[in-house]
């Protein structure tokens, strides 16, 4: 296997170490995501709004509006629609 490895052109080591990084790194944010983030991400993916997830959680808007930003940080995301880009490349739900 070393032989292999070494042949390999250092950018392509780089790349493949830099991919299984990426998939470690979303299997570890997948164990840190809760039931209710899951839930709120599933309701998100139903194109259902803040006041809607309120609703039908019983929570208020302004917790609905908490746990997106925490989402957001968790998958290290600049807004919604990359978060949930990022949700559905890494079938987080």
């Amino acid at each position: 296997m070393q032989v292999i490895i070494s042949a390999i052109p250092p950018f392509w080591v780089v790349f493949f170490r830099s991919i299984n990084v990426k998939f470690a790194i979303m299997n570890d944010t997948k164990l840190k995501l809760t039931d209710r983030d899951l839930e709120i991400l599933r309701l998100l993916g139903q194109g259902c709004t803040s006041a809607q997830i309120a609703e039908k959680l019983s929570l208020s808007p302004e917790t609905i509006k908490w746990y997106r930003k925490r989402l957001l940080t968790k998958l290290d995301a600049d807004n919604t629609a990359e978060m949930m880009r990022i949700v559905s490349e890494n079938n987080l739900i």
